[in-house]
């Protein structure tokens, strides 16, 4: 009896929690306001980038804090999936996106000197890639969607320009 009776009210709250409405997708590498930090009149008050361009290549753009600045230069529908290229100008570094996709669904960002990272979903819907060394404006980036049947790329874009980081800019 008392399972029975613990059984249905964890089914009520899972049933619950499924059927309340849910906020629209979002992809877990979206920006979050700058990071500020106070400082004596007249100096910069935005804080030094955590990594910087090849120092940033491999590592997750969310746990080092590159999101805090990231741009979506691009977006492209692939099938139902979105795909999206992230740029941080404070990092100088880049990562693939992807959204409104299913587990096995993955997207690949490609710079043209071949670096690639890739953000596979196994869960969920959406999923973002590690990023890439994008300090050198003359190198191209690209991201690649691949749901089930078929895949499309984004087109090849080259990071803008961004102001090297200064204390006392």
């Amino acid at each position: 009896m008392l399972i029975a009776l613990t059984s249905a009210a964890v089914g009520a709250a899972v049933g619950a929690y499924l059927a309340a409405p849910q906020g629209e997708p979002t992809t877990r590498a979206q920006a979050s306001p700058p990071i500020r930090h106070a400082s004596a009149p007249g100096t910069s008050t935005a804080s030094p980038p955590p990594c910087d361009g090849v120092g940033c290549a491999g590592k997750d753009p969310q746990s080092t804090g590159c999101v805090t600045d990231s741009k979506s230069l691009t977006t492209q529908n692939v099938g139902k999936i979105v795909i999206y290229l992230h740029y941080s100008a404070r990092c100088h570094a880049a990562w693939g996106g992807l959204t409104d996709a299913e587990p096995g669904d993955y997207a690949t960002i490609t710079t043209s000197t071949g670096d690639t990272q890739t953000a596979k979903v196994h869960w969920g819907y959406d999923n973002y890639s590690m990023m890439v060394d994008a300090s050198d404006p003359a190198v191209g980036l690209q991201v690649c969607g691949y749901p089930p049947k078929g895949h499309g790329c984004t087109n090849t874009l080259t990071p803008p320009p961004a102001p090297t980081w200064s204390p006392h800019a």
